[in-house]
């Protein structure tokens, strides 16, 4: 309770869409995030190749390896049956990071875009993810994990902020 607490009062003070992110489904099956944090934009942007790899409860192990400007990222998520891989690229982009699959016999499509870009020195930030498994189950089930890992991404990116902001 004791870290809930700070963590809830820090999410009233930097998170200006109400309790997470605003989050929508495209025709596409694209998986929409949106929510404007009260930091900089260079900030948010530091902290999403630290969160990226495995801040989601979907998220078994990950492992980042560094590629030029670039991280190479070996993942396991959890799967119905069995946990899916995949290996994927992150890079930054003129506005935030652009994650794509590197291979996979699990997933046929992958791919996330984060873009921040700054609202009056607070950060508004976007993210799109594009996730089609190679396997029997309902879309609908890919897209929930998806948004359950948008929220768990979020928070935790507000939790390295607030960690940031309390550091001696």
């Amino acid at each position: 309770m004791t870290l809930l607490f700070p963590l809830m009062a820090y999410i009233g003070v930097v998170a200006h869409a109400g309790t997470g992110p605003a989050i929508t489904v495209e025709d596409d099956g694209t998986v929409v995030a949106r929510m404007l944090i009260d930091a900089p934009p260079a900030q948010v942007r530091q902290v999403i190749p630290d969160i990226q790899a495995g801040t989601s409860t979907n998220v078994l192990s990950s492992t980042k390896v560094p590629d030029g400007s670039c991280i190479k990222i070996d993942r396991r998520t959890r799967g119905l049956w069995d946990p899916l891989e995949m290996k994927t690229r992150l890079c930054p982009t003129d506005t935030g990071w652009r994650e794509s699959l590197v291979s996979s016999d699990d997933f046929n499509a992958y791919s996330t875009e984060w873009s921040v870009r700054d609202d009056n020195g607070r950060s508004s930030v976007q993210v799109r993810v594009r996730s089609e498994v190679n396997l029997l189950i309902p879309t609908s089930m890919v897209q929930s994990g998806t948004i359950q890992g948008l929220h768990d991404s979020f928070a935790a990116i507000l939790r390295k902020l607030l960690a940031a902001r309390t550091a001696p």
